[in-house]
């Protein structure tokens, strides 16, 4: 029988006589943690990966920038109760800070002035009293209904488009209102060269979609592709947006309640728009909002990486959907219009590398990360339910103070760990 590092290599065939005691669905960060956590327990661990590669949805592209650049998730989020800042500890990879503070405000080439930016500050400031008061309340409110003058508007808008990659009115005040406070690091080198490194040495099936799941026996059978593989355990990382799709057939099917929590934490879009320049931008902060481009109703953020100095503009939820729609010149356009109108055009004519992602398009995610739509809230603890004895769910879109982050699929990836390793030990 070939070796798991083979088959993570190689994508081999599976024998078929080998009973699991646990099958993971999903080679991502909550997959990967629970991987490493019952291979390093001793469990007989088997991780089923639809993609060519393990990482799902965080990945590095050092090729096309000629330098590294995440093309998914990039940040190490509240980083000093992060699992993720041990990881990089373990790997000797440098984590350096990020300066959300750093924000300029910037329009025909200029920073705005400071009354301008006031403005912005002070709306910052009442969104966030009455976010919390609606909190307090319990009782769940769109983001959309929070915002009261044209300043707040915008605001949400930045918000929605750069943080939460959701529609305002498709997001639950209550559900932002539990995020945990934020301190971003970059891993150096890329997150997704960080994920390849967690998964090397691990039992992973690369190419092997798997399109049913039959927990009526006394094993779990899951099929595909590739063949039938039996496992007293398993665990499904896959992301809200197949779940709530049916992309994977449950037998029995699924209690309704999972249904409606998957639906009811859809992932948003999140569109980076990458640019290497041949200068550094001039008087440039590590974030910056080209004024002018938001007042015409294009929410942005433009982001100078402190390491590399590669340029990214993000926008996100229907401003990122309409410029996807137009395929990578529209995406392109964008970005130059944003570094023109905060840098001059003269900034536009030193670009000589651009990258977009396009994880709306990509059938195995259909979008970035999972927000909560308003009056679900709630539904994220349908990630503590376990099926059968048999079958339990991970990622990213399960409860916790790092939901919708890599640490919190991760963590969710070594909480279902343990409470497979209960089942199969019991």
């Amino acid at each position: 029988m070939s070796s798991p590092r083979a088959w993570a290599q190689a994508g081999q065939s599976l024998a078929p006589s080998t009973v699991y005691d646990v099958a993971i669905i999903g080679a991502g960060a909550a997959g990967i943690a629970a991987a490493r956590a019952l291979a390093g327990a001793g469990a007989r661990v088997i991780v089923l990966e639809a993609r060519g590669r393990p990482g799902g949805r965080i990945v590095t592209d050092s090729q096309t920038l000629g330098l590294p650049f995440d093309v998914g998730a990039s940040y190490i989020h509240n980083a000093p109760i992060n699992p993720i800042t041990a990881l990089a500890a373990q790997q000797g990879v440098t984590v350096i800070p990020s300066d959300r503070e750093s924000l300029a405000l910037r329009a025909n080439s200029r920073n705005e002035p400071r009354s301008v930016v006031n403005r912005y500050v002070a709306a910052d400031q009442r969104l966030m009293r009455r976010s919390e008061r609606i909190a307090r309340s319990g009782n769940d409110q769109p983001f959309s209904a929070v915002p009261r003058d044209i300043y707040e508007r915008r605001f949400v808008d930045l918000h929605c488009a750069t943080d939460i990659a959701a529609d305002a009115d498709r997001v639950s005040v209550l559900d932002i209102a539990s995020a945990g406070a934020t301190d971003d690091r970059f891993p150096i080198g890329g997150f997704g060269t960080m994920m390849m490194r967690a998964a090397t040495g691990l039992p992973i099936q690369n190419n092997a979609l798997v399109q049913a799941i039959d927990t009526s026996g006394a094993l779990v059978r899951i099929s595909g592709g590739f063949g039938t593989v039996e496992a007293r355990t398993c665990i499904c990382t896959l992301p809200t947006a197949l779940l709530a799709r049916e992309a994977v057939r449950f037998t029995p099917a699924l209690p309704p309640i999972f249904a409606e929590a998957f639906a009811g934490l859809p992932l948003g879009l999140l569109l980076k728009i990458g640019f290497r320049l041949s200068a550094p931008l001039g008087n440039a902060s590590e974030y910056t909002v080209a004024h002018n481009v938001l007042v015409a109703g294009q929410p942005h953020a433009l982001h100078v990486h402190p390491a590399t100095g590669i340029v990214t503009v993000l926008t996100g939820a229907r401003w990122a959907e309409a410029l996807t729609n137009g395929g990578d010149a529209a995406k392109f356009a964008f970005g130059r219009a944003v570094i023109a109108d905060a840098f001059g055009s003269d900034a536009v004519r030193t670009i000589t590398d651009s990258v977009a992602s396009a994880w709306d398009e990509d059938p195995l995610a259909r979008g970035a990360y999972s927000n909560a739509l308003p009056g679900h809230a709630g539904a994220r603890a349908i990630y503590d339910q376990v099926i059968d004895d048999k079958l339990v769910f991970a990622g990213e879109a399960a409860a916790g103070e790092q939901y919708g982050t890599v640490g919190g699929a991760w963590l969710s990836g070594i909480t279902a760990a343990q409470k497979v390793q209960s089942l199969i030990t019991n």
